[in-house]
């Protein structure tokens, strides 16, 4: 997935900047980051979660585990929905904007979960998929869960409300590769 340094700078500038825009305008200045001055690698289409942290603290996340936008546009919008439309935060103030911390997760192309030993490490997610509902679980939020596929599913299964469908609905767990980098590390 490796991007440059420049590019992942890029990146972060441009979701803080569309949430800066946003938040002090109420619109996005799209002209500042014209795609045709942009490497091909930003913009490739892919998918990409954008996290807050206030304090070291989650403070919105939001994501697109699908690729539909290219790179750079994507990190924008779901700059701006973990800033304002995360449902378990209030919407960011303009005055909160300076002790934010941004942290972009690049996603891979999602494959198959066959077994543990696809997610240890620190570096994969899941995504379930049941009729029409999907759920994300980035890296960190099951390492800790001991046992096989079956204990992995069941413990996550249990954390979310995914069984809207009725139990007739298919089911389908999916993994993928992430890549983080924050504004503290660049």
């Amino acid at each position: 997935m490796g991007l440059s340094l420049l590019e992942k700078r890029m990146l972060i500038d441009g979701a803080r900047g569309a949430v800066k825009d946003y938040l002090e305008r109420g619109t996005l200045e799209e002209a500042s980051s014209p795609a045709q001055d942009l490497s091909k690698a930003l913009r490739e289409v892919r998918g990409v979660f954008v996290t807050l942290y206030q304090a070291g603290k989650p403070r919105g996340c939001m994501g697109m585990p699908s690729a539909v936008l290219p790179l750079w546009q994507a990190c924008r919008f779901c700059a701006l929905n973990a800033a304002c439309r995360d449902p378990r935060f209030p919407p960011l103030a303009v005055e909160d904007l300076a002790g934010i911390t941004f942290e972009i997760a690049l996603i891979g192309e999602p494959r198959p979960f066959e077994e543990v030993s696809q997610i240890r490490g620190g570096t994969c997610g899941l995504i379930l998929q049941k009729g029409f509902r999907r759920e994300v679980f980035m890296p960190g939020a099951f390492q800790e869960i001991a046992g096989g596929r079956e204990e992995v599913a069941s413990s996550l299964r249990d954390t979310v409300a995914i069984d809207a469908e009725g139990a007739d609905a298919r089911e389908t767990w999916m993994v993928f590769e992430v890549e983080r980098w924050n504004e503290e590390d660049l």
